[in-house]
């Protein structure tokens, strides 16, 4: 028998070979993934990849393809591509626990805190689901996230379950939660407890360094920093090869004017390891303060020592920007970026350097297509993103600086940069709403953020809260109250209050203070026209426009002071419009007070819309105007072609389908309208659009059938945790049509905690109905003022109350 079980394998080996060359049998997806989890677990990632990229293709859906790709390309530190990766994964396969938990760090490396505690707060309810090192793996990244939100307490409390919960034989899960714990105290300032636990873990393992570097760390923070220098200089003997503490202690010195000691400290390590280059670095910042023509002499003596180092050739290029020399530091980011031998995320980084000099040098469309092509390899890389929207907006893209800006603020919530640049993108589109919001959010994350708070009380004063306006204004410092910036706000809240001769008296003020020029002759206009000083303000008005000839604003002012006039001078300041238009075409604002204008005067102002945006074909807003203007007078099908005009220029733009496919609704074509929708899915995860779609497809008879209200339901599913009623209503009204009243009854009840829109009641009513509660649907109908309410209104409420149950 063994004989023969042997010689069968030989036969079978040989007529293996003996065909090989004329036949081989392809292999399947999930074979393709087994021989890459083999390479992957012989640390052979160039192999791995290669075979999942074979799993693949032959299936594109193949979750842990994805999943392994990521553990790929996070041993070759491309942490953008590790991002995508996991986040298609997940997306693929959302049940599947290793690649939650996964996602979950990545998010917390990306600093999208709030996602990964929600995602592993979830899944540490499901036990059912859970391994002991799942367990192992999830509370640390639920931990994590907890301390980047800054919820220590419920840190240490969660720590202190994963205790509970992880196999007591499993030391380094221990340990590391035992770590975290530490980090958690420290961030309560509770150094003792802090201090007690290092000095455990310590005990149980002499040889952590990271539970020495934390002792340090909180011994520094209660004030104690003896032996700090002893401690990193012994830290330097156990691991000679590990540069943060020779940097550490250098930095020490540096910081506390030792320079010479920082310096010899740093030589004495590159002479140890002289292919170091975060030493070398950091010995060339030292030199750079205190002795730059050292630091150049020793960059060209490390660069010839190491000329296809990266790390030198950044310093480099940095040094070059820092002088200015802007054409010597794009020429070394070049030849930087044209290496074959960078790897994808240091040739981001070069890529990223260069195009910010190229749009210092005014190279926007040269910068634009750089940054298209860095992220067509790194399509995540929120930096590559931020700078393409910046130069994007230098262009007048708006739908891409858009774009890129809220694919940034997908990533970082928080990040103040980008929600600073999307603001300013809404404040150019003239979305003031959206600017507003968007400051708003800047304002909870930074209270001093001073254009924020300018935005705050505009927004105050222009919702003529005024009383709240004059709060926050005395509520800053004395400082701040010397600013131009407070004076001009504090002159707004004046002004909009009619105070005109208090107003007055701030703007003299403001004039000793402030260098505002032919701004501070506007605001004078402005307040002589609000006390009936027509013709002083119509000087001041045309005093403005012989400085500032494209200030439309001023332009404005001269209508506001003529348009009691039966029209006489509107028809001249339209005349003054036309000429700034022709002398100006990007004057973008002056066509919409054009418009404005010429339909106050009973004119159309089709032509003046469509001219502007032949000049201006990035001016969204005025498509939509143009859109409206038609639809003003009754051309359906005109206003529809103008959207088809400019999705011709920006194709598959979301303002655009959006604004699209609400005309559509307008004017019944209910199943473009869908269409449009369905585009719009397949770019965005906006909950305007989902619930925009929802409404759409269960309130209309035409679209409405089991299949839609399913789609209704799965778009609107994540809409029960937000707190705004608008979406709460919707999620309330899609649960009714899907026949689940319980649910609809109670999130339409917690939506009319938040308001009394007549929407949401009559919703509630129609659930009561359902119901069949006719006590509840009674009361409901009683405690509204039926006869106050518009016709329309009260049609469909007072059906209600004959169609109740008997």
């Amino acid at each position: 028998m063994y004989k023969l079980k042997v010689l069968g394998i030989v036969w079978v080996t040989v007529m293996g070979l003996s065909v090989g060359g004329c036949f081989k049998r392809e292999m399947t997806a999930q074979q393709y993934l087994e021989s890459a989890k083999a390479f992957y677990a012989e640390a052979d990632y160039a192999r791995a990849r290669v075979q999942l990229r074979n799993a693949l293709r032959k299936k594109e859906t193949l979750a842990q393809a994805y999943y392994y790709l990521a553990l790929v390309a996070e041993k070759d530190d491309n942490i953008f591509i590790a991002f995508a990766d996991i986040n298609r994964a997940q997306e693929l396969a959302p049940e599947d626990t290793d690649i939650a938990i996964k996602a979950a760090e990545y998010w917390v490396l990306t600093v999208q805190f709030k996602k990964a505690v929600a995602a592993m707060t979830s899944l540490l309810k499901q036990p059912d689901r859970l391994s002991q090192d799942q367990y192992a793996k999830a509370y640390p990244v639920l931990i994590a996230g907890l301390i980047g939100l800054q919820q220590y307490p419920q840190a240490l409390q969660s720590v202190d379950e994963g205790l509970l919960k992880v196999d007591a034989q499993d030391d380094n899960a221990l340990h590391e939660l035992r770590a975290l714990k530490i980090v958690a105290l420290k961030f309560l300032a509770r150094f003792d407890e802090a201090l007690e636990l290092v000095n455990r873990l310590r005990a149980a393992r002499p040889d952590d360094i990271n539970a020495e570097l934390l002792r340090l760390e909180i011994n520094e923070l209660k004030g104690d920093t003896s032996g700090v220098e002893a401690a990193l200089q012994r830290l330097m003997v156990l691991d000679p090869e590990q540069a943060r503490y020779p940097l550490a202690l250098a930095q020490r010195f540096y910081q506390r004017q030792r320079v010479d000691e920082a310096i010899n400290i740093l030589e004495q390590y590159n002479q140890q390891q002289p292919t170091n280059t975060l030493v070398k670095r950091a010995l060339l910042e030292v030199l750079e303060h205190q002795e730059p023509g050292r630091a150049s002499a020793l960059l060209n003596t490390f660069l010839e020592q190491l000329p296809n180092d990266t790390g030198l050739i950044f310093y480099r290029a940095g040094l070059l920007l820092r002088g200015n020399q802007l054409a010597d530091a794009g020429a070394a980011l070049q030849s930087l970026v044209a290496s074959p031998q960078l790897d994808i995320h240091t040739q981001a980084k070069a890529q990223l350097l260069l195009a910010s000099v190229l749009r210092a040098e005014g190279k926007q469309s040269q910068a634009l297509t750089l940054l298209n092509d860095a992220l067509s390899s790194s399509p995540l890389n929120a930096d590559l993103l931020a700078l393409r929207a910046r130069v994007a907006l230098d262009l007048q893209r708006y739908d891409i600086a858009l774009k890129d800006a809220q694919s940034v603020l997908s990533q970082q919530v928080d990040d103040i940069e980008a929600l600073e640049l999307t603001g300013h993108i809404y404040g150019v589109l003239g979305d003031k709403v959206r600017e507003a919001k968007t400051y708003e959010h800047i304002l909870q994350l930074a209270p001093n953020h001073a254009k924020a708070r300018s935005i705050h009380i505009r927004e105050l004063i222009k919702a003529q809260k005024f009383s709240a306006a004059q709060r926050y204004l005395s509520s800053v410092t004395p400082a701040d109250r010397q600013t131009a910036d407070w004076q001009l706000r504090h002159l707004e809240l004046l002004m909009a209050q009619k105070l005109w001769p208090q107003a007055s008296v701030q703007l003299d003020a403001l004039e000793q203070s402030a260098v505002l020029d032919w701004r501070l002759v506007f605001l004078r206009a402005k307040i002589a026209l609000g006390q009936g000083e027509l013709a002083h303000a119509k000087a001041l008005f045309q005093q403005v426009l012989q400085e500032q000839p494209a200030y439309v604003e001023a332009y404005s002012g001269l209508a506001s002071v003529v348009e009691n006039n039966k029209g006489v001078e509107s028809v001249e300041v339209i005349r003054w419009l036309a000429k700034l238009i022709e002398q100006n075409p990007t004057a973008v604002p002056a066509y919409a007070l054009k418009a404005k204008l010429e339909r106050s005067v009973g004119r159309n102002a089709v032509a003046t819309f469509r001219q502007g945006v032949l000049h201006n074909v990035n001016w969204l807003q005025g498509y939509k105007l143009l859109a409206d203007e038609q639809l003003f007078n009754g051309r359906h099908q005109a206003a529809i072609d103008v959207y088809n005009q400019a999705l011709e220029q920006h194709p598959l733009n979301g303002f655009l389908l959006l604004s699209q496919a609400l005309l559509y609704q307008k004017v019944k074509q209910y199943s473009r309208a869908q269409e449009n929708y369905e585009t719009l899915l397949t770019q965005s995860n906006s909950l305007v659009v989902r619930n925009n779609y929802a409404l759409l497809l269960v309130d209309t008879p035409a679209l409405r059938n089991e299949q839609s209200i399913r789609k209704a339901v799965q778009i609107t599913a994540d809409f029960v945790d937000t707190d705004r009623y608008e979406f709460l209503d919707t999620y309330g009204w899609v649960q009714f049509w899907a026949g689940d009243l319980k649910a609809a009854e109670h999130t339409l009840r917690v939506a009319l905690k938040n308001t009394a829109h007549l929407d949401v009641k009559y919703h509630l009513a129609r659930v009561y109905q359902a119901q069949k509660n006719d006590s509840a649907l009674e009361q409901l109908l009683h405690e509204l003022p039926l006869e106050q309410l518009p016709e329309q209104q009260q049609v469909r409420f007072k059906a209600l109350m004959f169609t109740k149950t008997e």
